[in-house]
């Protein structure tokens, strides 16, 4: 892969990151409040809203480590909606990671 292909691919799963993000925030926010469901699964658990998040991405995650040992194991390629819908969905939770912490810095 050429850096002109790196930068494409890169670019292009960002993109699916931030459109996946705008369009989720209707479904997934209330009054404004982006981490709502975090912030309930917290309350529900008793666990901060960054665990509530690790356990969400937990399936993602290991749907993931499927399609790297299909790929090692049976040289077994996924397709690209695959990847799309799961790596796509992990970048979304280590941004919503992101802004969750970041809140707390911005708190303190």
């Amino acid at each position: 892969m050429n850096n002109e292909q790196f930068e494409g691919a890169i670019m292009a799963h960002l993109n699916k990151i931030e459109t996946n993000l705008i369009a989720k925030a209707a479904e997934y926010a209330t009054e404004g409040d982006r981490l709502h469901n975090l912030n309930r699964g917290a309350a529900i658990t008793g666990d901060c809203r960054e665990k509530v998040l690790f356990g969400f991405a937990l399936k993602h995650l290991i749907s993931i480590m499927d399609i790297i040992d299909n790929i090692n194991d049976k040289n077994k390629i996924p397709t690209q909606d695959m990847i799309d819908e799961k790596l796509g969905d992990m970048g979304t939770y280590i941004a919503i990671l992101y802004a969750s912490i970041q809140e707390r810095i911005d708190n303190q």
